[in-house]
């Protein structure tokens, strides 16, 4: 029987051989190319996510500052400016004078108590707390050290409101309500307590219709808010650019927004007023001259002929079609002025509580020594 040759056969293990390396080095070669490619699309799928959710708060934004209906949908998302006119506010005509100035403050109700450790959280709106919500012991405090601040840091405010006490499942909720008393207490306000957390948009309308017959003008009003829904009810007043959420661990920060109407013509108008254009003359600056009627020697005068300068030469420029054409490209169209109405700027600051500052100040710590703190606190008007 004949046999291969030796080396023939050599040959052919060999080539065997390096055909399995070179398929186990492609089969091991994918392993990293299918886990990079998981790991692409996992981060893909969470930037995309992102985006959604940006896009939906955008367009939360958008819809508020330029009136539109969050049912009908937005087919194209539209760059909102800080200081973007309220078409809901301008919706209607205003009676309010030209630079009519106001502001409302945005506040976190008083801090909550704390349970096993914890403070209570209310961040999910349709999670109520098992017993009556009530203030702290910090945060009474806090309410008391609110009301001292307005009439030296910030004027007094001319209304005052609070979300309902009412909540779901027959409990109630105080906080909102005790933040404010003491406030009230100093003011001689009553709160407005007939909001529910779902009427942010009720609310604004509110104090859109004191904006507008001028009412609100020179004034301040005062919200306390449950601070899962501070970015809505700032959204519903127009503050298009408002921070995304209030921070849950959070009790002193407040949220300014001003609202000022036609602001650009009251400027212009303070600007002409004060700068006289040329060639006019301040009323302060005219005087009376009258003519002086004395007769006086007269002096000839001789006068002597003047030689009139010499002419320039003018340049003409024959202009072909094509250069008429590109001068005309050049000319921008004159763009049609925005419809100014009210205007709205908002800002972030904060109450500055400092609790053992107060407590000092309160009487809480005297050099002695005493037994008990509390000095800052008054009678509370509900029980």
């Amino acid at each position: 029987m004949c046999q291969p040759p030796l080396l023939e056969t050599t040959i052919l293990l060999n080539h065997q051989q390096q055909q399995r390396r070179i398929i186990h080095t492609r089969n091991f070669s994918r392993i990293p190319i299918y886990i990079l490619a998981v790991l692409g699309g996992c981060i893909l799928l969470f930037i995309g996510r992102g985006l959604l959710d940006n896009n939906v708060y955008d367009n939360r934004r958008s819809s508020i500052a330029f009136g539109d209906d969050m049912n009908s949908g937005h087919k194209k998302r539209k760059s909102l400016h800080p200081n973007q006119p309220i078409i809901s506010l301008n919706s209607e005509l205003s009676t309010a004078p030209v630079g009519c100035e106001a502001t409302v403050l945005l506040l976190r109700h008083c801090d909550k108590p704390v349970v096993d450790g914890d403070p209570q959280d209310d961040c999910d709106e349709d999670v109520e707390d098992v017993e009556d919500g009530h203030c702290s012991y910090l945060g009474f405090e806090r309410s008391q050290h609110l009301a001292t601040i307005f009439g030296e840091r910030w004027p007094m405010p001319y209304k005052l409101y609070a979300m309902t006490i009412e909540r779901k499942n027959n409990h109630k909720n105080f906080r909102q309500v005790e933040t404010l008393e003491p406030l009230a207490l100093e003011s001689g306000l009553e709160i407005n307590s007939n909001y529910t957390s779902h009427e942010s948009k009720k609310l604004a309308n509110d104090i859109f219709h004191d904006l507008r017959d001028g009412s609100l003008c020179g004034r301040l009003v005062v919200v306390s808010w449950k601070h899962s829904r501070m970015n809505e009810l700032a959204l519903d007043l127009g503050w298009g650019k408002a921070p995304y959420k209030y921070k849950g661990s959070m009790y002193d920060q407040i949220w300014q927004i001003k609202f000022v109407y036609k602001p650009q013509t009251f400027l212009d108008n303070k600007n002409n007023n004060n700068n006289p254009q040329k060639g006019e003359v301040p009323d302060d600056d005219k005087q009376d001259y009258t003519a002086d009627l004395t007769p006086t020697t007269s002096v000839p005068i001789t006068l002597e002929p003047t030689l009139a300068p010499p002419a320039t030469p003018q340049t003409t420029f024959n202009l072909t079609p094509d250069d008429s054409k590109r001068n005309l490209k050049k000319k921008k169209p004159e763009e049609n002025p925005p419809v100014e109405g009210w205007m709205v700027y908002g800002s972030v600051t904060y109450q500055n509580f400092d609790p053992l500052g107060y407590s000092y100040m309160s009487g809480d710590y005297p050099d002695g020594g005493k037994k008990t703190g509390g000095g800052w606190l008054k009678k509370n008007s509900l029980n």
